[in-house]
């Protein structure tokens, strides 16, 4: 008897749940309407709101561009092209002079730089002749003023460096002739000061590249430097005399289980404790320049100075100085390590330099020397040192794999 009152007491719940059903559905809010709990009572979608769906706790604001004049809706219409409205809008009004709407449901944009609409209502914007431009959103167009140019509805656009224009009203930049430069949005050219040259018309001032330099403003071309005299940065107007060494020492070593080389230089660069007491990571470059037997430079390994994005790693101790520079960008120097030795009284201090090379540069495989200048420091009078290497004075040892230069 008991299993058959169980039986009875589900089918009669079941019955029940049934038949209450749909007076459930029945309460909770129709399309165009909502409540907090989304049941009845409900009240209508205000004017710029709508809701599509059954038993919603709030309206849904009608997009920008579309508007809604009744309550209790469940969309919005679109507004008509030259029309546009904000979200939540009742209605829509007329693009503002300066702005369109291309088509229907769209909002109101402002007319691009070089572009113009002058009357309200408008579904396209009109160009700018050459020679004139707008700003964005404008209703009206001017002429360009100097030191820019445009075309018909590209708005007015700044010269490019080693270009120009000194009147209002151009279609486009002149040339700088060579020797002289601009920077963008330049209204006249000047000279390239020294360390700097151009070579064509229309090229902006470049610094002369490392190993060259200009004395006079207005260089068309730069002056290769030849050993003993060395340019370890660009842009510079002179060339700075390196000490020879004939004890300086390079050994190129391929690092083990790595696609890298390391590149160690050997040599007594200083020669008093005030320049070993002087000798810091900070504010100082480290260059080398290789050059083939005609006196050409053929490498450039260097790391900028203080501007340069990386981590000094320092660790002294009484009798030694040690730095590591690790670059943040990626360059063919992966890591440089320096090492000095505090020197005696009236002895000269020896020092090891090492750069760490990446995958992208094999200096025994892909670079034919003759000599080489290493400089660490960027200002005057820094170390600056070069060796100039006999024909058979490089030697590969099998044994210890690496190229030995003595």
């Amino acid at each position: 008897m008991t299993l058959i009152r169980r039986i009875r007491r589900a089918v009669l719940f079941t019955l029940l749940f049934l038949i209450s059903l749909p007076f459930a559905i029945a309460q909770s809010c129709n399309p165009g309407t909502s409540s907090e709990t989304g049941s009845v009572p409900c009240t209508d979608c205000e004017i710029g709101t709508f809701q599509p769906s059954i038993g919603q706790t709030s309206c849904l604001a009608c997009e920008a561009g579309t508007f809604q004049e009744n309550i209790g809706a469940i969309a919005c219409n679109d507004c008509p092209a030259g029309f546009g409205s904000l979200q939540g809008s009742s209605s829509c009004t007329q693009c503002a002079a300066g702005e369109y709407v291309p088509a229907e449901g769209g909002a109101c944009t402002d007319c691009p730089a070089g572009k113009y609409t002058n009357v309200v209502g408008q579904t396209a914007c009109f160009d700018c002749p050459a020679g004139e431009g707008s700003e964005e959103g404008g209703t009206f167009c001017a002429a360009c003023p100097a030191g820019t140019a445009s075309q018909e509805g590209t708005g007015c656009q700044d010269c490019e460096a080693g270009s120009f224009t000194s009147t209002f009203g151009q279609t486009a930049c002149l040339n700088c002739e060579a020797g002289s430069g601009s920077e963008a949005g330049d209204t006249s050219c000047s000279l390239c000061e020294v360390g700097y040259f151009s070579a064509s018309a229309g090229d902006a001032c470049t610094a002369c590249p490392t190993g060259s330099y200009s004395t006079e403003t207005g260089s068309t071309s730069c002056t290769e430097c030849s050993l003993p005299y060395v340019s370890f940065t660009g842009g510079t107007s002179y060339c700075q005399r390196c000490k020879r060494l004939k004890k300086l020492k390079l050994v190129v070593q391929d690092v083990e289980n790595q696609e890298t080389q390391r590149v160690t230089f050997k040599g007594h660069f200083f020669t008093s404790r005030s320049q070993y007491s002087d000798f810091t990571p900070n504010s100082t470059g480290f260059s080398v320049l290789f050059y083939d037997s005609d006196g050409n430079q053929v490498l450039d390994l260097s790391l900028p100075g203080e501007d340069n994005d990386g981590e000094w790693i320092v660790k002294n101790s009484k009798k030694f100085k040690r730095f590591t520079f690790v670059p943040q960008e990626s360059s063919v120097v992966s890591r440089f390590f320096v090492k000095a030795r505090k020197p005696a009284k009236g002895a000269k201090s020896k020092v090891t330099m090492t750069l760490i090379l990446n995958d992208s540069l094999s200096l025994t495989s892909e670079t034919s020397f003759s000599s080489f200048a290493i400089s660490y420091g960027t200002d005057e009078g820094s170390l600056c040192a070069y060796r100039r290497l006999k024909t058979k004075s490089c030697k590969y040892s099998q044994k210890k794999d690496r190229t030995r230069c003595k």
